[in-house]
């Protein structure tokens, strides 16, 4: 947890559960990569990334700090954000208190982690505070309005045969929402909304060709 930090106190905000990987004997000062985990806002926890974050940690030679951020609907926008940002701010300020070298740190996050990964890089501009090297946004989910052509073809209905279909799609928004009005969506909830991304982190953005964030991620 990070319940040490002065500024949580300040922003009255509660702690966050975290986990590291690291390789073992590894340099004292390593890159590090602040994970966000998928599950469409309302899904989603620590241990089911272990196999996947354990390998990153040994293949790329780097620290990983997986964070346990709020779901809703018992935590609605901006909570999850919160914390995310909590953790980015951890890592980034005090590097050196993790293990981690402050000049090479990545934002990564799948799915519903994609969505609030682009959401915190908006963020950290609007605030003036320091960007990551590069977000990676893997099939980020970004854009609540269900106007895209590949939500509409490839969502589908509840007999759609694919893994993921509108209805689930709208509860899933609509939970993550549900403190907010239709018509104030702003751009940190849902990041498609952006009008302007000048100044964001440098991003990569991953999505496959039958998915249906495709339109939305590309036009993002």
């Amino acid at each position: 947890a990070l319940g040490e930090l002065a500024y949580l106190a300040e922003l009255g905000r509660p702690d966050v559960a975290v986990r590291w990987y690291r390789p073992l004997d590894a340099e004292p000062a390593l890159p590090c990569v602040v994970y966000l985990h998928g599950g469409a806002y309302i899904m989603g926890t620590l241990d089911e990334n272990d196999d996947r974050l354990d390998l990153m940690a040994l293949e790329l030679g780097c620290a990983v700090c997986s964070v346990d951020w709020r779901l809703a609907p018992e935590h609605p926008y901006p909570q999850g954000l919160d914390d995310a940002e909590t953790v980015w701010r951890a890592v980034a300020e005090e590097p050196g208190r993790f293990g981690v070298d402050g000049e090479r740190v990545v934002l990564l996050g799948n799915s519903a982690g994609g969505g609030l990964a682009a959401a915190l890089c908006l963020r950290l501009r609007d605030l003036g505070l320091r960007a990551p090297n590069l977000q990676v946004l893997i099939y980020p989910m970004l854009d609540d309005r269900e106007e895209t052509p590949s939500i509409q073809a490839l969502a589908g209905g509840p007999g759609h045969p694919g893994l993921w279909h509108i209805e689930a799609q709208r509860r899933s928004w609509q939970a993550y929402l549900s403190a907010l009005s239709p018509g104030e969506v702003p751009a940190t909830a849902a990041p498609a909304r952006a009008e302007n991304l000048a100044g964001v982190a440098p991003a990569f953005v991953g999505v496959g060709d039958v998915d249906p964030y495709i339109d939305e991620d590309l036009r993002y």
